[in-house]
């Protein structure tokens, strides 16, 4: 391959540094900052027992983890669930 450089500096070859920072948000019962290079993500996952709002009443049970549709983060222990 030939000697390309990136911007930051890696070979073409060079994976960015990945870092995994449990624990980050205290409003959520999971949560991590994922770093790759100067790229972070925050994740989070909250957990409510019981059936979802929109499957009451419809005879079936409860449902494997699914994301909010509304993708926002739990800033506060009242946040509202979409």
């Amino acid at each position: 391959m030939t000697d390309i450089v990136r911007a930051d500096g890696r070979s073409t070859d060079q994976l960015r540094e990945i870092t995994i920072e449990r624990g980050w948000s205290a409003n959520a019962e999971g949560s991590a900052l994922i770093s790759f290079g100067g790229t972070k993500v925050l994740c989070t996952a909250s957990f409510t027992n019981g059936v979802p709002r929109w499957l009451t009443g419809k005879g079936k049970g409860g449902s494997p983890p699914s994301t909010p549709c509304c993708l926002v983060p739990p800033t506060a222990a009242t946040t509202a669930r979409a």
